[in-house]
């Protein structure tokens, strides 16, 4: 009875001697995911979609004319790696003074500032981008190009886009911080965020033509950048397919109505519900 308690302790302490030793597993994020469309007609109902958690993708699509004069083309590219981005495109040209078209994409992915010894309250970030839309005959055009972070529990913490410019939310959904972005759409800010905590990024891109002839472009490019060189030992992490091998994604089909409209109608603040 002695031998074999001193044999469970030997093993107890080599298993606390061993301890320090063995490696933290990074935590896994929830996957990137992605949608997009492009679609021309009297009702924008022909055209092109695209969905799914691919690294990369896109779809492109070319209307008309059709009887009534209604003409159309469109791009939505979707880009994933370190530094995501979309792209849209759309032109419509008419010689009535109806139909409808658009292109638009909208990307989610989730990033982490690991930091495994907890040596850090935060890690002041430095965020730098772009949103920027190109509109001609705007009466007939609008456009949506935006870029917004939510926390863990789905608060609003940050958002850029040309009309609102920067801005920086409090807890309790108060602006503290407001900047503005260069002709150019451009900006570069800064941010205290908490490390060890799942944050959520909405980028959205769109176009949309109602009626008359009319192109424009918007694009949103945001990226993240650690400061203080201090934290050397803290590792920025997003989503495990948002730098994957690109897999087939785009799906045609009828759309309908175009789900870009709704891009362009409002900026959807979507919170994250996994478990972390």
């Amino acid at each position: 009875m002695r031998v074999q308690l001193k044999t469970l302790a030997c093993l107890a302490g080599l298993g606390l001697a061993l301890a320090p030793a063995m490696s933290r597993a990074a935590p896994v994020l929830p996957a990137a995911t992605f949608t997009c469309s492009v679609g021309f007609g009297p009702e924008a109902e022909e055209g092109v979609g695209c969905s799914g958690t691919a690294n990369s993708a896109g779809a492109e699509y070319t209307y008309g004319p059709d009887t009534n004069g209604i003409s159309g083309h469109g791009v939505v590219t979707i880009s994933g790696g370190s530094d995501p981005s979309i792209y849209a495109y759309a032109t419509l040209s008419t010689s009535q003074d109806f139909g409808h078209g658009g292109a638009g994409g909208s990307l989610t992915y989730y990033f982490l500032f690991d930091d495994p010894d907890h040596a850090a309250s935060i890690v002041q970030t430095g965020i730098q981008g772009s949103v920027l839309q190109r509109l001609s005959n705007v009466g007939n055009l609008t456009g949506d190009s935006s870029v917004t972070i939510s926390d863990a529990d789905g608060n609003l913490i940050f958002s850029a886009d040309p009309s609102g410019g920067v801005r920086e939310y409090t807890s309790a959904g108060d602006v503290f911080y407001t900047g503005g972005t260069s002709p150019t759409g451009s900006y570069s800010a800064q941010f205290p965020f908490q490390p060890n905590v799942v944050y959520q990024v909405v980028m959205n891109a769109s176009v949309v033509v109602a009626g008359g002839s009319a192109s424009g472009e918007a694009s949103v490019d945001p990226m993240f950048t650690i400061l203080d060189p201090t934290d050397a030992g803290i590792t920025l992490l997003f989503s495990p397919n948002l730098t994957a091998t690109p897999l087939p994604a785009a799906l045609p089909m009828m759309l309908g109505g175009l789900s870009v409209f709704g891009l362009a109608a409002r900026r959807r603040r979507r919170q994250y519900a996994g478990a972390l």
